[in-house]
């Protein structure tokens, strides 16, 4: 029988903590080599991708995440150390169902202290976060929308008390006209 070595125990403890702290908090992940392609990625990564049925491993990370086209200048500073990490927040995908599913992307050194390393992607599943954003969005348009209906009224009102004002006026000369 062997007896398990401090530093497997650390990284066996280490993968545990990474899967649990992955499934809470609905994050996937993938090396990102420094040719920029996708090298290994987690069992949960393909349910951030917009086609799930694809093989990410060894693609251009721009090809398989339409978000980071363009972006290639951006990775490069934070491989080089110029940069120390890049975020792309609450990024909205049409759901087959018709539902919005929010992501949010973090890029980061894989070792800063090694440009060979590449990069390392997080995917964070903010659908929760970004369902509430949009309802007070909404909320607030609603606000908005209600503000302007009574501003209208009160306007309507306004002219309809100046207009029997002055009916009233005119009716009191009249009559003062009439009695002399």
């Amino acid at each position: 029988m062997t007896t398990p070595t401090p530093s497997s125990r650390v990284s066996s403890l280490t993968l545990k903590a990474a899967r649990a702290f992955s499934h809470i908090h609905q994050l996937a992940h993938a090396q990102v080599a420094p040719d920029l392609t996708i090298g290994k990625v987690s069992s949960n990564f393909r349910s951030v991708l917009v086609d799930p049925e694809i093989s990410a491993e060894g693609l251009p990370l721009a090809d398989v995440l339409d978000e980071f086209k363009g972006t290639e200048p951006v990775l490069r500073s934070i491989m080089q150390g110029t940069m120390p990490s890049f975020q792309l927040d609450q990024v909205g995908r049409d759901l087959p169902d018709g539902s919005i599913r929010y992501l949010t992307f973090h890029i980061l050194p894989v070792d800063e202290n090694r440009m060979d390393a590449g990069l390392l992607l997080l995917v964070e599943n903010v659908t929760r976060f970004g369902q509430m954003g949009q309802a007070l969005i909404q909320s607030r348009n609603e606000t908005r929308l209600m503000q302007d209906a009574l501003s209208d009224a009160y306007d309507e009102l306004q002219r309809i008390a100046l207009a029997d004002r002055y009916n009233r006026s005119m009716c009191a000369s009249s009559s003062n006209t009439l009695l002399l």
